[in-house]
């Protein structure tokens, strides 16, 4: 992955035999170096496994063996089947990534293209560590599908969700 810079937080755990087959979509609401530091913090008890910032740049903050701390278990009714039906909190069967944004969701071009290497890079290691994942709306979804109260407009309304899928099914057949 070009422009990858590993930042490995504290702030990961054991994934307790889950296999992560998920892929969460964020937005920081702050610079991406704001984030950086938070999830370095160990008192923050925040990461995520991947941050996109709006240059193109790509940070590694969790390796997809480990739960990033993103999600404890939600309070409310996910909107998402695939995690509604799980015991497990989402943090041990996601994989999260972050863009840096406020609000809107829309992505620079070097933002979209690195986004789109990141997702590619995260199903190929998904697919040779643990032997599966399936590319569709129930495994590729926002936070808010997730914690819809809590993050109403998460990773923002106009980001490109349905187009990274689209042009992921392109690309992976």
């Amino acid at each position: 992955m070009k422009n990858l810079t590993m930042i490995l937080s504290p702030n990961r755990t054991s994934r307790k035999g889950s296999v992560p087959d998920v892929i969460c979509c964020h937005q920081s609401n702050a610079p991406i170096q704001d984030r950086l530091r938070v999830y370095s913090d160990p008192k923050s008890m925040e990461s995520v496994h991947f941050a996109v910032a709006k240059s193109g740049a790509v940070y590694q903050i969790a390796e997809i063996g480990f739960s990033a701390m993103a999600f404890p278990h939600p309070e409310e009714e996910p909107l998402c089947r695939t995690v509604r039906e799980r015991l497990a909190a989402p943090d041990r069967y996601t994989v999260s990534v972050e863009f840096e944004n406020e609000k809107s969701g829309i992505l620079t071009i070097a933002q979209y293209r690195a986004g789109l290497e990141v997702f590619l890079s995260v199903i190929d290691g998904i697919r040779k560590i643990y032997g599966g994942f399936l590319l569709d709306r129930e495994h590729f979804i926002g936070h808010y599908e997730i914690e819809p109260s809590e993050a109403p407009n998460c990773p923002g309304i106009d980001f490109p969700l349905n187009r990274y899928l689209a042009d992921l099914k392109k690309i992976l057949g």
